[in-house]
């Protein structure tokens, strides 16, 4: 539940700096950008230990390459994991986009650290 809220507001977010006042059956933007930003954060936290990710993604944000909107987007996306999902520990291991009743829809498991081979989420 945690991360479609997230999800679903950063869609509303990416559509407005884009411009895109797309149908909901658009497809949705920013896929792996919103997982790269939802989990770098996680990996960050303590119960994970791996501050790399985070400060990859910082790297990432400040290459000249990158289009001003795209890093416009992440931070934005980062900011708003914080203010509403800060604690919040579970990282998003496989993902995927469907279609499901007219809407795209994303579905992904849960992870989190140390859990038992084979649980796949908590």
């Amino acid at each position: 539940m945690t991360l479609r809220v997230w999800v679903r507001d950063a869609v509303d977010f990416t559509r407005t700096v884009s411009g895109n006042r797309a149908d909901r059956s658009s497809k949705l933007p920013l896929g792996p950008e919103l997982i790269t930003v939802w989990n770098a954060q996680v990996m960050a936290m303590p119960r994970w230990g791996q501050p790399r990710f985070l400060a990859d993604l910082h790297e990432r944000m400040r290459d000249p390459r990158m289009p001003p909107e795209m890093v416009d987007a992440m931070r934005t996306l980062s900011q708003r994991r914080l203010e509403l999902f800060a604690n919040d520990g579970r990282a998003v291991g496989e993902w995927s986009v469907v279609m499901e009743v007219g809407e795209w829809r994303m579905r992904c498991d849960a992870r989190v650290p140390n859990a038992r081979p084979g649980t796949g989420c908590r």
